[in-house]
């Protein structure tokens, strides 16, 4: 069969045939080249929350914001249940797997072309809003798409732009995805997800609607219902026919004829393009709704050859729950009706949500969209709406003049409902039967409609005012739609008389939504509920270039970094002992994009991919900066907290990755297209440049309060003690006179993660001073040394001090304060290191002589500036406090 189509292919219209002929290989019919001649259910797969779809682009996708253009728009060709082939409309090619990459291609019946899709997210009503797309060549494999990174396949995880909704094309309204009471509903699909069969025969038909699974029903030729009364057809169903077939006196029905069954309603049905016409059987309703939602019926005709008289109570649509039965307390709701043309009938469309037994809450269900349809000389009930919350956008009503005598009432509404009729045309309607509503507290709200006496005249604005105004706003409130003029070159009479009713071929069913579509729009509402994301001009991530930083690998958790400081040297993952090599600072390169300079040797060479190749496994190395694509790289937010870093030279197709997803310190980080794994992620860490003083370099962690950091040399009374505060140090003993110290952010006590990190530069010591009124000290203080002194503020805040030695190259973690209630935060003093005491060595040059002896007695004298560098080593008495006895020992100490 797959050679036929191939011939069928050879000798019908292409356009014809996409989405369509693949179908026709697993039918049971005689397959025929006019197979090809019903509207194939085109879609749109919308990215997550946004108001972006998925679009072709010659072999590329791109997200594009909805223009109505084939390039967006998309076919299935079913394989097997859950499994289908994805076809642009624009070029018929087929949405292809090439490792992490997506494209399109030509059909060659590849399994790498075939495609998973299952719900993975349900709505308030139980309808699945969003779908996961997988390759069925390895379906742990989803479409992803990655902000200005484009789209991939990559494992799945639940990301935003990892879940897909499934928008048929062209519909609006109550059955499209909207918003209703607040909360986002999925849109309906009918039989999308199934398989599609063709019938020829009225009994092939009532089978097939029978079904229970999704399903596709093409009518190939007019059917006659007149001998079978009422038939059912069951959820998850599309019914649609060859341009021009008619359902001839059938009584559809969307619940059990049995009403006590517990099966049933049946919901998300879609009804294109047919003809439904009354012909022999008075009295009946051509279609019946039954408690049922997600209702969708679409450029259809719906006709009758009977008299048009008051005494044929038939009607074209039916719609409310059984008077009896199970389902008599289920309302109906969420119905669209677009495009339809309605002829010849005295009454015709009725909308009401309930029976008499149903709950006061299912009340304020039955929400009916009816777009851009066309009643011509119909009488009443165009349509008549009960209990039911109404949106009539850009309708046609064309009355009979004086030939009718009974009552020609057109939209009726009464009972509980709520209606909003926009930029509607009326044309030989008698003078103030258009609207035969809003007589009593139920709202109703005209905007901008017109009404002629004949097609000669010229329309006036139709003056309607219902007792009580609605103040609904679906256009804020609900869902997007366009208005048509009601009147002017382009004008809502025109227009459903040109698109209104079953089409003859495909190229004259058309929505308002298509891009060719566009002169007809007045007034054009988007979706009020969706995200707007400007795709096309997200530039990347901004960074600070004051900054220095780090890129920590995700799935290794090790850091990009520089072998060498030398061209050609490698650029693998690790954490080398010298942080320069994995330290890296950024030059804007304009665009978005960055060079990306190491900081090891002297800072001139960057990352670069070598020659600029664009070839997946490229690995990524250093050279010094000639300015070319070669060496500019863009941040990716993946919106989870980590980043992908493209590569300019692919226009941001490939990214960096560790080769293999190593987790290894040396493994090579090369060029690779997105796969969304770990590997391809990185955390991006802010490093401001060190602050370096004669004992310690010091990195700070603490970025919020950076600017309150500092190192300073000569500590003494009167300097401060923080960037932020005007307290100082007022007492301070003796050995810390001269010392180098760090002010620190006071703002910054209440914080328990590290602040800052300090390496020794030279052998030292380092205090930290922390307020005496902390309950306890914090838990990282617990290996330091709590040293035999104290400190003074000018604030009179007593300080306890805590050492710790520390040799050149060595560092440590300072932590945070983690206490805020009635306490100041800590600062640091560092010094040189402290030694064993010699006994009588207060010079602190490791030997008690003569110049201790000649030291003590000047500092005792009062002698200016003469500091001790240990006094407690001349403390010989041990009483602490220094004294002419002390003296006196240790003169006796020397004679020794």
């Amino acid at each position: 069969m797959k050679s036929l189509r191939r011939i069928l292919c050879a000798c019908t219209s292409a356009a014809l045939l996409l989405g369509a002929l693949p179908y026709l290989e697993r039918t049971e019919h005689t397959v025929s080249a006019a197979d090809s001649a019903y509207p194939v259910q085109e879609f749109r797969i919308a990215i997550g929350d946004t108001d972006a779809n998925v679009s072709g682009s010659g072999a590329s996708l791109v997200p594009s914001a909805l223009t109505g253009d084939t390039a967006e728009k998309w076919s299935l060709n079913y394989v097997s249940s859950g499994v289908y082939e994805i076809v642009n409309s624009d070029s018929g090619s087929i949405l292809t797997a090439s490792g992490s990459g997506v494209s399109l291609s030509a059909d060659v019946d590849g399994a790498n072309q075939r495609w998973n899709i299952e719900g993975v997210q349900k709505d308030s009503e139980g309808y699945y809003l969003y779908y996961k797309i997988t390759s069925n060549a390895d379906k742990s494999k989803a479409l992803t798409f990655t902000e200005s990174n484009g789209f991939s396949v990559s494992s799945y995880s639940g990301a935003e732009y990892q879940k897909f909704k499934l928008n048929l094309d062209g519909l609006q309204g109550y059955a499209a995805n909207c918003v209703v009471d607040g909360k986002e509903k999925a849109g309906t699909i009918g039989g999308l997800l199934g398989e599609t069969v063709f019938v020829s025969s009225t009994e092939e038909m009532k089978k097939a609607m029978e079904r229970t699974d999704p399903l596709t029903i093409v009518m190939t030729k007019t059917l006659d219902f007149h001998p079978y009364g009422q038939v059912v057809i069951k959820s998850n169903k599309t019914l649609t026919g060859y341009y021009g077939v008619t359902l001839k006196d059938c009584q559809l029905r969307t619940a059990p004829t049995d009403t006590s069954s517990s099966e049933g309603p049946y919901d998300d049905l879609v009804f294109r393009n047919l003809n439904f016409l009354a012909h022999e059987s008075t009295n009946c309703m051509l279609f019946n709704i039954y408690s049922s939602r997600q209702i969708w019926i679409d450029h259809c005709t719906f006709e009758s050859k009977l008299n048009r008289t008051v005494d044929e109570v038939g009607k074209f649509i039916w719609c409310n729950s059984p008077f009896d039965g199970t389902f008599k307390s289920r309302a109906t709701d969420f119905i669209t009706i677009s495009y339809c043309k309605f002829y010849n009938r005295y009454w015709t469309t009725l909308f009401a949500s309930v029976s008499y037994e149903v709950p006061s809450n299912e009340k304020i269900r039955c929400r009916i969209s009816l777009l851009y349809c066309f009643y011509d000389q119909c009488v009443r009930r165009c349509p008549q709406l009960g209990s039911a919350y109404g949106h009539i956008v850009s309708g046609f009503w064309r009355g009979m003049g004086t030939n009718v005598t009974d009552g020609i009432d057109q939209i009726i509404g009464g009972g509980q409902t709520d209606v909003v009729s926009q930029n509607c045309r009326f044309e030989a309607i008698a003078s103030g039967h258009e609207i035969c509503a809003g007589g009593g507290d139920e709202p109703y709200r005209d905007d901008n409609s017109y009404t002629a006496k004949d097609a000669n005249s010229t329309p006036t604005a139709l003056n309607f005012k219902g007792k009580v105004t609605s103040t609904r706003h679906p256009e804020t409130e609900n869902y997007g739609y366009s208005l048509i003029a009601p009147t002017g070159n382009k004008n809502t009479k025109d227009f459903c008389l040109t698109y209104s009713g079953s089409a003859g071929s495909k190229g004259a069913l058309k929505y308002i939504t298509d891009s060719d579509m566009a002169d007809w729009v007045a007034a054009c509402y988007p979706d009020p509920f969706l995200r707007h994301v400007d795709f096309a001009a997200n530039t990347g991530a901004v960074f600070d270039t004051v900054y220095l930083y780090t890129f920590q690998n995700v799935g290794s958790g090790l850091y990009l970094e520089a072998a060498d400081a030398k061209n050609g040297a490698n650029v693998q993952q690790g954490k080398s002992s010298d942080k320069a090599a994995y330290t890296w600072k950024l030059e804007d390169a304009e665009n978005g994009y960055y060079y990306i300079y190491s900081t090891l040797g002297d800072g001139s060479y960057c990352i670069d991919l070598p020659y600029g190749n664009t070839d997946n496994g490229t690995s990524i190395g250093l050279w010094t900066n000639d300015q070319s694509d070669a060496r500019k790289f863009k941040f990716i937010n993946n919106g989870d907290g980590t980043y992908t870093i493209a590569t300019k030279c692919t226009n941001g197709q490939s990214v960096f990755g560790v080769n293999g997803g190593s987790s290894e310190s040396g493994a090579d980080v090369i060029q690779w297209v997105p796969d969304g794994s770990d590997s391809q992620k990185w955390y991006v860490q802010m490093k401001l440049p060190l602050l370096t003083g004669e004992y310690v370099a010091v990195d700070r962690l603490d970025i919020e309060h950076a600017d309150s950091y500092s190192i300073n040399s000569g500590l003494q009374t009167g300097s401060l003690l923080f960037g932020d505060r005007d307290a100082s140090y007022s007492e301070i003993p003796e050995s810390l006179i001269g010392a180098e110290y760090i002010m620190t952010a006071c703002d910054a006590k209440g914080l328990t993660s590290d602040v800052a990190e300090i390496e020794a530069v030279k052998d030292c010591t380092v205090y930290v001073v922390i307020d005496s009124r902390m309950p306890t000290a914090p838990e990282w203080l617990s290996t330091w040394t709590k040293a035999d002194m104290t400190i003074t503020s000018s604030t009179g805040v007593n300080f306890e001090l805590y050492s710790i030695e520390l040799k050149a190259g060595k560092s440590v973690l300072l932590g945070g304060n983690g206490y805020t209630q009635s306490v100041v935060n800590y600062t640091v003093i560092v010094a040189a290191p402290t030694v064993q005491a010699v006994r009588g060595d207060v010079n602190g040059d490791g030997d008690l002589n003569v110049s201790d002896v000649v030291l003590l007695q000047k500092w005792l004298l009062a002698v200016p500036d003469t500091h001790l560098v240990n006094w407690k080593a001349a403390n010989l008495c041990e009483d602490d406090k220094l004294d002419v006895f002390d003296l006196c020992l240790m003169k006796r100490e020397l004679l020794k």
